[in-house]
C-alpha cells in the first residue's frame, strides 16, 4: 500500500450522495473535516461517530463542514443515522473505493490494536463497548483517519490511527482549522 496521505498532499476528490441529505463534494465550497471510521457494526466506529456528533457545532463554528465515511450497506445506514441523530452527512463506502483512494489502513489481525492497548484510555474504550455492536459488516478493522481538506483540494490536516480503538481527535483538528 502506498504511504498514507499527509499535510500538503492533494486530496482525492469525490462527489457522493450521503445516506441522507445533499450530495457531498470534496473539495467543497468550505473546508471539509473528513472522518473515515470503521463499519457501523463496530462499537469503536460508533464511539467515533458519537465523538464527532458531540463536536459538530464546534467544527461548524470553525468554518468546517463535517463529513464521515464508513463502510457498510445502505439498509443498515438508513436505520443507523436517524436512530443515533447524526447531524452531519454519512457517506457509505460500500465497495471500499474511497478507503483505497484515501489510503486508509486496516488492522487485519488486530496486531497494531493489541500492541497499543496499554496506551488507550480505559473510559472511552469501555464507553465504546457499552454502545454495543450491530450485524457484522466487514468494516470493523478499518483504521480511523481524519483530514481537513481545503477548498483548493489540499490537505491541511491528516491523522491516521494505529488502532481500531482510536477516537477522532477533534481538538487537534480544530487547532489546524
Amino acid at each position: 500500500m502506498p504511504a498514507p496521505l499527509d499535510v500538503g498532499d492533494p486530496a482525492p476528490p469525490f462527489d457522493r450522495q450521503p445516506v441522507f441529505g445533499r450530495r457531498v463534494r470534496v473539495p467543497g465550497p468550505r473546508p471539509v473535516a473528513l472522518f473515515f471510521v470503521g463499519g457501523l457494526a463496530s462499537p469503536f466506529a460508533r464511539a467515533a461517530l458519537f465523538a464527532i456528533q458531540e463536536r459538530v457545532a464546534d467544527l461548524d463554528l470553525a468554518g468546517l463542514d463535517a463529513v464521515a465515511v464508513a463502510p457498510g450497506r445502505l439498509e443498515a445506514a438508513r436505520d443507523f443515522v436517524p436512530r443515533h441523530h447524526l447531524l452531519f452527512p454519512l457517506v457509505l463506502d460500500e465497495d471500499g473505493a474511497l478507503a483505497r483512494q484515501w489510503r486508509i489502513g486496516r488492522d487485519p489481525w488486530l496486531l497494531q490494536t493489541l500492541k497499543g492497548l496499554g496506551r488507550v484510555p480505559l473510559r472511552p474504550a469501555l464507553r465504546a463497548l457499552e454502545l454495543g455492536a450491530g450485524r457484522p459488516d466487514g468494516g470493523g478493522r478499518r483504521l480511523a483517519s481524519q483530514f481537513i481538506v481545503d477548498t483548493d483540494g489540499t490537505l491541511r490536516h491528516a491523522r491516521h490511527a494505529c488502532s481500531i480503538l482510536a477516537l477522532p481527535d477533534v481538538d487537534a483538528l480544530l487547532k489546524d482549522a
